[in-house]
């Protein structure tokens, strides 16, 4: 059995009654971006209004399609458990999933409009000259020329992009996405928005 991770955000609101949620699988992992609530819960309605404005050929959307690496799609039912309950009951429409244990994490989405994001590539600690070699084979004579608790700094730099870092890059992306993934989908028309979607395409390419 593999434990399925399912990133929820918390800065959505549950309701008693049944809503769709959407957003990414990748693997055994779930970025879940948003709610979509309809009317006794109408699949074929949900499928519809999702896919018109979160799949359109508008040039932005197609854009932070492109950065959230995958389409997103709907992926089952939620509902609160208890009133004010951040951790919903979940029906996934992929069945297999509800064979493996299930783990939430709840993140808040980022706003890329305010400058919010996650990223897997901290600054580095950075103690060197630009025209100093960084090649391992100079390390001894780079030593040299730092201080001794300059050195002791280097050589314990905790900053270092972890060896997994790739691996989770994909849903690092579609954390960061999710916020104007909702949005776009509740402002109910790809195009009503292109100037600010069109802002907003450009710091997320820069912040990828």
């Amino acid at each position: 059995m593999t434990i399925i991770s399912i990133f929820w955000p918390t800065d959505v609101r549950l309701q008693a009654s049944q809503s769709f949620f959407y957003g990414w699988r990748t693997d055994v992992t779930v970025a879940v971006a948003g709610l979509l609530h309809t009317d006794n819960g109408n699949k074929p309605l949900a499928q519809d209004r999702f896919e018109k404005a979160a799949l359109s050929s508008s040039p932005a959307v197609q854009e932070l399609l492109r950065l959230s690496g995958r389409p997103p799609k709907l992926l089952g039912l939620c509902q609160a458990l208890i009133p004010g309950s951040k951790v919903p009951s979940v029906q996934f429409f992929d069945t297999d999933i509800h064979a493996n244990p299930l783990r939430f994490i709840l993140y808040r989405r980022p706003q890329i409009s305010g400058h919010h994001f996650f990223t897997l590539q901290p600054l580095h600690l950075d103690i060197t000259d630009a025209k100093q070699s960084r090649d391992e084979d100079d390390a001894p004579n780079l030593k040299r020329l730092l201080s001794d608790r300059m050195a002791l700094l280097a050589e314990f730099d905790f900053t270092q992009e972890p060896n997994n870092a790739k691996s989770l890059q994909p849903v690092i992306q579609q954390l960061n996405a999710a916020y104007e993934l909702d949005r776009l989908l509740k402002s109910g028309s790809a195009g009503s928005d292109s100037g600010i979607f069109d802002v907003v395409i450009s710091k997320l390419r820069g912040a990828f």
